[in-house]
């Protein structure tokens, strides 16, 4: 495989490569590899790539995009005092219907979001632990309703 840019990130999962270059994203499924699915990133800055089986996230330095591997953007979570430039593989975590993330100025709160729509799940508040929050993960099986956070 060649690419325009150099390369920055790369994830390997769900029958699907996601390569992020600095300018672009490719996304490959392993059935086929001559023709990606290319798209422009926003910035051009990307930090991760986690994979669930129906989409991808990527973090940027200025926002997380969930992508569907059609290389549609379903949505970009937020809330007020968000630092994506601060998330890591510890900080967040992606199921096939949600995503979790780690509050960067509240060490106990997470928060959840729909990945279909980006918003807040639990209505809007964020789930708070009784200790500090020092990685997620969500369980990638089982019905929606019945989601764990681990």
């Amino acid at each position: 495989l060649e690419f325009r840019d150099r390369i920055i990130q790369v994830s390997l999962s769900n029958g699907h490569l996601v390569v992020a270059t600095t300018s672009q994203c490719y996304v490959y499924t392993t059935r086929n590899w001559n023709t990606p699915i290319i798209f422009d990133l926003k910035e051009g800055s990307v930090s991760l790539i986690l994979q669930a089986s129906k989409h991808f996230l990527i973090v940027e330095s200025l926002a997380v995009y969930v992508y569907s591997y059609e290389g549609r953007l379903l949505c970009s979570p937020k809330w007020p005092g968000m630092r994506p430039e601060a998330l890591s593989r510890q900080s967040i975590s992606l199921s096939t219907d949600s995503v979790a993330i780690k509050d960067q100025s509240d060490e106990k709160s997470v928060h959840l979001f729909d990945t279909n729509t980006g918003k807040p799940l639990n209505d809007g508040k964020p789930f708070i632990h009784r200790q500090e929050v020092i990685e997620v993960a969500l369980d990638q099986t089982g019905l929606p309703n019945e989601r764990k956070l681990a």
